[in-house]
This record gives C-alpha cells, structure tokens and sequence, in this order.
C-alpha cells in the first residue's frame, strides 16, 4: 500500500499547510482535539492530482517570489589606459565588403545583385548598399 503513492517530503517551514486537528469524540467538547501535521504529502498518480497541482503551485509561488527579490550585481568596469586610447576622427578606420550574388524577383525576372557592406571601426557603424551589378562605376555610385 505503501508503494501505491507517491510522496513528497516537505519542509518544516511548509508544514503547517498541513496542519489537521482531530478528535476523537465530537460530541465531547471538553476534550482537546489533537494538532497533527503531515511530514510528506501523499498522492495517487490518477485519484488525487489536485493535490500534487496545488503543492507544486504553492512551492513554485514560495520559491518564485524569493527570486526577485535578489538585486542584480553591478559588475566593477576598469577604464582603459591612455596608453591604449588616441583622439582619431569618427571615419578614419574603414572596412568594406562584398556579399553575393543575391537573385532577386523583378517582375518574374530573377536579376543578380551584390551588397556592400561598410564598417567603421572608431564608432562601430555599418551600413549595407545593394549593388545591381560589380563594375567600378555602380561601387562608386554606393560609396558616394
């Protein structure tokens, strides 16, 4: 019988959701009823699933609200030596690529193109230009 169910052991802290008074006579009021507390709540995998939904809900919200209660870690950030920084102009590092080709649907027509991908590296832009094909004359047109 004991195989039957399944158990899950609880805190201490959680157990006083558990908490059943019993008597053993209910027509005697002056007797006491007794505190019991269940250490290991018991559930059937298809008779009681409620109960397993529920304990899972109440640990899950326990559990959850300790978790944002935690602040965040400012990380420490050293600054750069000045050995290694230099006053330069925003475009005076620049890259250039190329990419393609792309087919792309004009009309029902497929039609190559290319892209040219710029990178600058002092302020970390990007730009991308679309080229209809790879002569000196359409690179200068995107470069303008």
């Amino acid at each position: 019988m004991k195989l039957a169910f399944l158990q899950i052991m609880l805190n201490e802290e959680d157990r006083d959701v558990t908490k059943l008074l019993f008597s053993n006579d209910s027509s005697d009021d002056s007797q006491l009823p007794s505190v019991n507390r269940f250490t290991r709540v018991l559930f059937g995998i298809s008779s009681s699933h409620f109960l397993l939904s529920s304990n899972i809900k109440h640990h899950l919200k326990k559990y959850s609200e300790k978790k944002y209660l935690a602040k965040p870690i400012d990380p420490l950030t050293s600054s750069i030596p000045c050995d290694r920084t230099n006053q330069t102009p925003a475009f005076s590092v620049c890259g250039l690529d190329f990419a393609g080709p792309l087919y792309v649907n004009n009309f029902g027509e497929l039609q190559k193109s290319y892209i040219v991908l710029f990178t600058w590296g002092v302020t970390r832009a990007l730009h991308l230009e679309i080229l209809s094909d790879m002569t000196t004359n359409s690179f200068l047109l995107a470069f303008r």
